[in-house]
């Protein structure tokens, strides 16, 4: 996995903790040459687009399964 551990800690405690979400996805797309190598993307994004308050992190999950 390509997450730093500034977020995969978070996740270990708290594995719905939506601001590691956000960090590791993030982190992942960036980390990775295809921008979807992380098993657990498909779910961070989901998790996002359902959970986040802000719009622009609810938007930004779909941006990223269209693009």
């Amino acid at each position: 996995m390509r997450r730093s551990s500034t977020y995969a800690s978070p996740l270990e405690v708290y594995s719905g903790y939506l601001p590691a979400i956000q960090g590791a996805t993030s982190a992942s797309l960036r980390g990775s040459k295809t921008g979807k190598s992380d098993p657990q993307l498909r779910g961070w994004l989901e998790d996002m687009a359902l959970r986040s308050n802000s719009p622009e992190w609810r938007e930004w999950p779909r941006m990223v399964r269209l693009g």
